[in-house]
């Protein structure tokens, strides 16, 4: 499951990695959707992509201060209650999605 955010850029995004790079069963959807609606079976839909968003902020030459947001993905295993995190964390999530997609893609076919 690919949990989305509201936000239409972050999800357009996600949409759109996940449809054209990841070949295997997936859907997407609201946080809030993730206990109702039948996806409650952590058998069935037992892997969840989230993130966790954070501000960072510095002080530029001029001396005003800079702020922008950066993203960290992570699988999470609903059975085992587990994290699984990327070794990296970025301001460009449209790429970081698609790597994202790719490599979980290559995995699945892997297992094969």
């Amino acid at each position: 499951m690919c949990i989305l955010t509201g936000n239409n850029s972050r999800d357009k995004y996600m949409r759109s990695a996940f449809e054209s790079r990841y070949h295997g069963n997936h859907v997407f959807l609201d946080a809030t959707r993730l206990k109702l609606d039948g996806y409650e079976d952590v058998l069935k839909y037992r892997y969840v992509l989230d993130f966790h968003h954070y501000s960072s902020s510095m002080v530029d030459t001029d001396g005003r201060l800079r702020t922008s947001g950066i993203s960290e993905y992570y699988i999470h295993d609903r059975v085992d209650n587990k994290d699984y995190s990327s070794k990296y964390k970025s301001s460009m999530f449209g790429k970081y999605l698609k790597a994202y997609a790719e490599e979980l893609e290559k995995k699945r076919l892997a297992e094969k």
